[in-house]
């Protein structure tokens, strides 16, 4: 992928790929949120932070 390249995904399709934000599926968590892995359908392996109320962004 270039790094010009945008990626939009919408909510359901993050949600199935990270089954619906599964603890199983929880790699950390900082100030801003938590992240979570996640496998598209295609297979592509992909890494979401699921935003706090509080994060501010």
């Amino acid at each position: 992928m270039r790094s010009e390249d945008s990626l939009q995904f919408d909510l359901n399709m993050i949600r199935t790929a990270t089954n619906n934000f599964s603890d199983a599926n929880k790699l950390g968590e900082g100030g801003f949120g938590a992240v979570y892995k996640g496998e598209l359908l295609d297979g592509q392996e992909i890494a979401v932070k699921r935003l706090s109320k509080n994060s501010g962004q």
